[in-house]
């Protein structure tokens, strides 16, 4: 029977630069702050930016969904701000 004081765990083999930077991302606060917020910003240009900027370049032609055309195609209905 094996002795539990026998048993050995490994550690798993990390290279002291990976360590090292999390470390000093752990500490530094800006460095620690982009790290939160580029995900963030990310998402908020797929959920507000993309689609505002997309309104607005519809806004400019005649383009209705119930045509068939899709959306990106609408530069062939263009209007030159008549609405």
């Amino acid at each position: 029977m094996t002795n539990l004081s026998e048993l050995t765990v490994e550690q798993p083999n990390t290279s002291d630069e990976s360590r090292s930077y999390w470390r000093r991302v752990g500490k530094d606060k800006k460095l620690l702050a982009r790290w939160f917020l580029t995900p963030t910003l990310i998402l908020l240009m797929f959920i507000v930016v993309f689609p505002t900027l997309m309104q607005i370049y519809l806004s400019f032609t005649w383009w209705t969904p119930l045509e068939g055309t899709p959306w990106y195609m609408a530069y062939e209905l263009f209007n030159w701000g008549d609405n």
